[in-house]
């Protein structure tokens, strides 16, 4: 921070004029909110209890956090809270601000000389109100933040004050405006690049591309001159090949824009082959080389068929699977692991379900929380192993299917919900085999055989007399131990009855493609609102999981497409899937 308050014992005065002044030392927001917090607790002890809730307004606005240009754009918003909490509260709050606050926010921007404060007052009004003064107020003081921010090298700062202004620029459709602000863009790319800080010319060259329809051909010139010194200096620099791909994706678009269709195509060739290039480096100098570069060959032959270009798709289609196929068989390590469960308990449950009718059993296990996952506890045991081992949630991660990757996550947010799938993908595994012991007992003392499963099934709502002749034999099928036919007859009736439910609860199961009417894929089914609502969202996860997530088991697209094995055809995943067909039976439907 570059100074204490608390060592330096500092008057509230101090700690005002301090923060006023300062434009190298508090780089983050949140820490000039501390210190106006800090200010608060003296104002509070001086009994000025108006002093105090100012402080509390500027701590809620500098605790907000700036959304990228990306981020801006999906969200409409330029501000994000700090914190958000798993009760769906957030810190700060931007809905919450008052009136009154927000004049106080007016007021400081004309009463402050710190350009850092005066873009975040104005801009927060502008936020909220849509005034143009105070467009105008942060463009200006977001340019002039920009030399401090360049000799602090706060560079993220520097492209970030300077994308906005153009973007506000824009928004205000004035001219005037834009070319101050262009001229101002210009000035700082050309220092940039003249002192070989190449990474966020990157934020200005889209901030100039933005704003193309105010800049001339020349400005275009210089401007795809410095995105090929980009390209060039990542290419020689040792694995700088994501950043050379970015330097040449703004150059296809500059090429666009100057209608240069023929170079545009050329830099997208490049991009394609940058993805071979970065796969055979990393082949060579990767530990898990094999997986890597198959990774990076898959989006080299994504970029080769976009270019049309057929001959190349199909050698790299060869080289993923080699590559593949090398990686699991040498560089991937199988981990065991023994799960065990209280064995007394479980025993005792099952000696219980054995003391009442089969109907009474039956009807016991459908309603057993503890044999469905529950995404909760999943979510917060995820939560805990990312405060853990936060590099599995920063490392890309590709499933694999039959030597062949199928799906990547990269994101935070997709590296998240992978981790969630894995986990309760294991859960119901493990459970699967409790159900299939409980299934062994009730056969042995309760005679329960395909006939009684399916009479059980027959009295719920959720099965229509069609299906369940097909269902019958699937459920024979199981009982006969022939997994794999129980499996290939079962999980279309799933999917069937999955379809009249949401017909039931009055959700079209069709789609309009062109003059086409078609059937709604059951991934999309699932993921149908209402019928989330109504399974709740530990059986919605279940069944996405283990039907249509490529993640998990994606049971109902691999019998679709021909790609189950015998060998997956296993007990544990027949009974995983007869647990789902008595699960649902706890769902009373009325038809419309």
């Amino acid at each position: 921070m570059g100074w204490n308050i608390l060592s330096d014992a500092l008057s509230v005065e101090e700690i005002l004029r301090k923060v006023e002044s300062d434009l190298n030392t508090l780089r983050w927001g949140h820490q000039r909110g501390q210190l106006f917090i800090e200010a608060g607790k003296l104002f509070e002890e001086k009994g000025d209890l108006q002093k105090v809730k100012e402080m509390s307004w500027e701590n809620q606005l500098f605790c907000l956090m700036y959304l990228g240009s990306s981020q801006q754009k999906r969200s409409l918003k330029r501000f994000a809270p700090l914190v958000e909490y798993t009760n769906g509260t957030v810190f700060p709050d931007v809905e919450s601000f008052s009136e009154e606050q927000i004049d106080y926010y007016k007021r400081r921007a004309d009463e402050t000389r710190n350009p850092i404060h005066k873009a975040r007052y104005s801009d927060i009004v502008w936020e909220l109100q849509k005034d143009h003064t105070f467009a105008r107020k942060a463009i200006d003081a977001y340019l002039q933040c920009v030399p401090s921010f360049y000799d602090n090298d706060w560079q993220l700062e520097m492209a970030d004050s300077l994308g906005r202004a153009a973007q506000l620029a824009l928004f205000l459709n004035d001219k005037n405006e834009v070319n101050k602000v262009k001229k101002e863009l210009f000035r700082w790319i050309t220092i940039l690049a003249d002192n070989v800080k190449y990474r966020f010319c990157l934020e200005l060259i889209d901030a100039i591309l933005e704003m193309k329809k105010f800049v001339d051909h020349e400005e275009l010139k210089t401007t795809v001159e410095i995105a090929s010194l980009g390209t060039r200096f990542y290419r020689k620099m040792k694995d700088g090949y994501h950043l050379q791909r970015s330097f040449l994706e703004k150059l296809v678009e500059l090429m666009l824009v100057l209608k240069d269709h023929e170079k545009a195509l050329e830099y997208r060739k490049q991009m394609a082959e940058s993805f071979v290039e970065e796969g055979d480096w990393k082949l060579e100098n990767y530990p898990s080389g094999n997986l890597v570069a198959a990774f990076f060959y898959q989006e080299a032959a994504k970029s080769y068929a976009d270019l049309g270009d057929a001959e190349k798709v199909n050698e790299l289609k060869k080289r993923i699977k080699i590559h593949t196929r090398e990686a699991i068989e040498t560089e991937f390590k199988e981990i065991k692991t023994t799960v065990t469960f209280p064995s007394e308990p479980i025993k005792d449950y099952i000696k219980k379900l054995t003391s009442i009718t089969l109907r009474e059993a039956l009807t016991k296990i459908v309603n057993e929380a503890f044999l469905i996952p529950s995404l909760g506890r999943i979510k917060l045991e995820v939560e805990e192993q990312k405060k853990k081992s936060p590099l599995s949630f920063i490392i890309p991660q590709v499933s694999i299917r039959d030597d062949n990757p199928v799906l990547k996550s990269q994101t935070e947010e997709e590296l998240f919900d992978e981790h969630i799938v894995q986990r309760v993908a294991m859960d119901y595994k493990i459970k699967s085999g409790i159900f299939g012991d409980i299934m062994t007992e009730l056969r042995n003392e309760k005679n329960l055989d395909h006939i009684s499963l399916l009479n059980f099934l027959s009295s719920s709502k959720v099965y229509e007399k069609d299906s369940l002749d097909m269902i019958g034999t699937g459920l024979e099928r199981y009982f006969s131990e022939d997994f794999p036919s129980a499996l290939h007859l079962l999980v279309p009736q799933l999917e069937r009855t999955l379809r009249n439910m949401l017909e039931r609860l009055g959700v079209a199961t069709t789609v309009l493609r062109g003059n086409v009417i078609e059937e709604k894929t059951l991934g999309r089914i699932l993921k149908e609102p209402k019928l989330e609502e109504f399974l709740g969202e530990d059986i919605s996860c279940y069944l996405r999981t283990f039907l249509v997530d490529k993640r998990g088991d994606n049971l109902r697209n691999d019998i679709a497409h021909g790609l189950v094995t015998k060998e997956r055809c296993t007990r544990h995943m027949a009974n995983t899937l007869l647990f789902i067909f008595l699960l649902l039976t706890r769902f009373g439907l009325k038809k419309k």
